[in-house]
């Protein structure tokens, strides 16, 4: 496999920026996440990781 989890989450959000990635329920209303959304929300959490410290290689746990 070439590919990695965080390009097919790039190449997901660049084709399809507005579909629906994820959907949960909050107080009984169905909550949408789209593609493009989940990215930026990745990328937040992994600025926020690599300011905190965390570099390439190492690992968290959670």
């Amino acid at each position: 496999m070439d590919t990695t989890f965080p390009r097919q989450l790039k190449q997901q959000a660049a084709r399809h920026p507005n579909r629906p990635a994820m959907r949960e329920k909050a107080y009984g209303i169905w909550q949408t996440t789209s593609w493009g959304e989940m990215l930026r929300l990745v990328r937040g959490l992994a600025c926020g990781l690599h300011e905190a410290g965390l570099r390439r290689g190492e690992h968290l746990v959670v």
